[in-house]
């Protein structure tokens, strides 16, 4: 029955062991893979930059209201003090407010798709200055004029860059044409005048996609994202772009007003949750299996006593006995490693949907856990068993 309890409680360690393992490797992948997010370039500039949503549909019915709204808002926003640019966007990056909408286009002088097959991109309403206040870079050509936007112009727009990856294959955009247009209404020729730097759309995660950028002027929506960059406190000029706002419609209902660094930091506010709450357990689970692995050689040891006398009177000397425990306790700990290294494969595949730019199977974190937690149960093991190897052989065996 002695020797059942010892296996039972070796195997107890031995599960503790394997739970500690799996719990750092988790906590090794989460941390890796959010450290490599937030050393993802996200396509834009954040800092000094603030994001400002609002929906004026109901104040201003009219597309020419709409344009003049955030064209007149635009020229108060500039004359505030520490304003370097500002514009307005249907969808801005990290946006808490973006109305996203995609459809197919057609680029002139191409055959036609078939139905179904037609290529597909996301549609994006900007006003003047938006690429220069977002700190997008322009790749080709040039950004929208003043002109541009303006309802008699020529229809131009701009695509982003993995647009222009996917359909001209290397070679230039400018000057092409394409047909565009919102379902149900009459297409629109307009020609591409640049191709700007690709952006993650919704986090530093996201895949950049094909992307067209037209002049708010065209279809002028009242669903936008007023963007600044500023030279002064970023949260007092969301204060400030609110307050101009309001001078236009007293009424006027604000959506969401956020620095951008904001939005940025949200994004990963699920992430950080999870990588800090996994963290806490796999401290506490190294703890326990440390305070198990002694309490189990603790006992072992002091359950030997007269046995370990009997050996030391025969002439074992306290090397060999300091020895003897380890190797047992040491043999206990990589049972659980090894169990340990089993389980943290299966949980890397299962993670691997929430893992970036870090393989699920990590060779690196793997060992350095393994060693990280063998290093650990040793240290626990060492008090025990120089505390056994010390057993003067007299007093075991009278206490025995």
């Amino acid at each position: 029955e002695g020797s059942a309890s010892q296996r039972l409680r070796g195997l107890l360690v031995s599960g503790q062991i394997a739970i500690t393992l799996v719990l750092l490797v988790a906590a090794g992948l989460l941390s890796r893979s959010f450290l490599s997010l937030t050393n993802v370039d996200p396509g834009f500039e954040p800092q000094g930059r603030v994001a400002v949503s609002v929906h004026v549909w109901d104040k201003n019915p009219t597309e020419q209201e709409r344009i003049q709204f955030f064209s007149t808002l635009r020229a108060q926003v500039l004359a505030l003090p520490g304003v370097r640019s500002a514009a307005a966007s249907s969808v801005v990056p990290f946006g808490r407010s973006s109305i996203e909408t995609d459809g197919a286009y057609q680029i002139v002088g191409r055959p036609p798709a078939a139905p179904g097959d037609e290529p597909l991109a996301y549609f994006t309403e900007v006003t003047p200055m938006y690429f220069e206040t977002m700190g997008i870079p322009m790749r080709e050509g040039r950004s929208l004029s003043e002109a541009d936007n303006r309802a008699e112009a020529s229809p131009v727009l701009l695509v982003s860059e993995t647009l222009a990856q996917r359909e001209w294959l290397g070679g230039s955009a400018l000057g092409a044409r394409i047909n565009i247009g919102e379902p149900g209404d009459e297409p629109i020729l307009a020609e591409i005048i640049g191709v700007v730097g690709d952006v993650r759309p919704t986090g530093f995660d996201a895949e950049p996609r094909a992307e067209v950028f037209i002049p708010h002027g065209i279809f002028g929506s009242g669903s936008m994202t007023f963007v600044a960059s500023t030279e002064a406190n970023a949260n007092t000029l969301v204060e400030q772009i609110k307050q101009e706002i309001w001078k236009l419609h007293p009424a006027q209902a604000i959506y969401s007003g956020d620095p951008v660094e904001l939005l940025l930091s949200e994004s990963l506010q699920s992430r950080r949750f999870v990588l800090k709450l996994i963290s806490v357990f796999a401290i506490l689970s190294v703890v326990l299996s440390a305070v198990g692995v002694y309490a189990l050689v603790s006992f072992s040891t002091q359950q030997q006593t007269g046995e370990i006398g009997v050996r030391k009177a025969l002439g074992a000397d306290n090397g060999r006995i300091l020895r003897e425990v380890l190797r047992k306790s040491l043999l206990l700990a990589a049972t659980g490693i090894a169990a340990g290294l089993v389980a943290s494969i299966g949980l890397g595949r299962f993670l691997e949907g929430m893992l970036h730019g870090v393989d699920s199977v990590d060779p690196f974190i793997l060992t350095a856990v393994a060693l990280l937690v063998g290093v650990s149960c040793a240290l626990a093991t060492l008090v025990p068993a120089v505390r056994a190897a010390r057993v003067d052989p007299a007093v075991a065996l009278r206490a025995d």
